[in-house]
């Protein structure tokens, strides 16, 4: 059995933490030819890799993304009454996540806040760029899940015509505030998620992780319906996870309200799948650091284009 000695080395060299008493205990009963290959099966130690060492478990997930529009309609209902409550409580933190946003901090760090949606604006620019595209190629502009308007009102300064659309009535009303008559809003109630008039690039980030995968498949499916030829859809969402699962009619068959931030997954095959659907190709797919941690989530952002012809 491993000693004392060879436990704490391994969480030393492994973990890159000292065990604890209780740890120590616990992993004697593990032969120590076993100590090594047991630890790195831990999600610990898959927590403790660095990002670059990444390697997602070769496991078919069971992922349903495709449902009736009935199920579906019932699942956006739920993420609206769970994002209104956040935003009625902490709208600036939920958009952001960080402790300097919570509601008894914002005010000193208002300015950091806004300024961080304009540095993501301008890396939105840069990725256009790197393809090729300017700002007064796309001129307008859909910001989905525009939050309390931390993106929207800078895109404002860089695109023609700007709108954003939210879940929650809490947050729109916030950045409705922020932008005035420079941009215009929508309230996602139903299936067709706020999205009416054609445009140019779609964008969202951080937002599709924390829907159901069929309400994302749903809003994709939208979205690419309604870019225009030659136009452009980049978004953030989570591909993989290990050990997730999603199953509606488990899921609606819990009746308790989340209490925290799910993050969901919609893989990259139904991705791929509904831009075909819609006529649209892929033109860059990169994993990113969104959600936490990367070496038990895979989270992409995607760049689709529709073509003109």
């Amino acid at each position: 059995m491993a000693t004392p000695a060879e436990i704490a080395a391994a969480f030393h060299w492994l973990l890159g933490r000292a065990a604890t008493a209780d740890e120590v205990r616990a992993w004697a009963a593990v032969p120590e030819a076993a100590l090594r290959e047991r630890l790195m099966a831990t999600e610990a130690f898959a927590i403790a890799l660095p990002s670059s060492a990444v390697r997602m478990r070769d496991e078919r997930q069971a992922i349903e993304w495709d449902v009736s529009s009935d199920i579906a309609a019932e699942l956006l209902a739920r993420v609206q009454a769970h994002w209104t409550r956040l935003g009625e409580t902490m709208p600036h933190w939920s958009v952001a996540g960080k402790p300097a946003f919570m509601p008894d901090q914002i005010d000193g760090n208002r300015a950091a806040f806004l300024a961080s949606g304009a540095q993501d604006v301008a890396h939105l620019v840069t990725i256009l760029a790197r393809h090729g595209w300017q700002p007064g190629d796309l001129p307008r502009v859909m910001d989905f899940g525009c939050g309390v308007g931390r993106m929207t009102a800078p895109m404002a300064d860089w695109f023609s015509v700007v709108a954003g659309c939210d879940v929650s009535p809490s947050h729109l009303a916030l950045a409705r505030a922020a932008c005035g008559s420079r941009v215009q809003f929508s309230l996602v109630n139903a299936l067709d998620f706020g999205m009416a008039a054609p445009f140019d690039l779609w964008f969202s980030t951080r937002t599709l992780q924390h829907n159901p995968p069929p309400v994302t498949a749903l809003i994709l499916r939208r979205a690419f319906s309604l870019l225009t030829p030659g136009g452009v859809a980049v978004f953030q969402v989570p591909t993989a996870r290990v050990g997730y699962s999603y199953d509606s009619a488990a899921a609606l068959s819990d009746s308790k309200p989340s209490e925290t931030l799910p993050i969901h997954v919609l893989p990259q095959g139904a991705v791929f799948a509904l831009a075909a659907e819609a006529g649209c190709i892929p033109v860059e797919v990169l994993e990113d650091s969104m959600v936490w941690p990367p070496t038990l989530c895979r989270s992409n952002s995607f760049v689709i284009r529709k073509p003109r012809s």
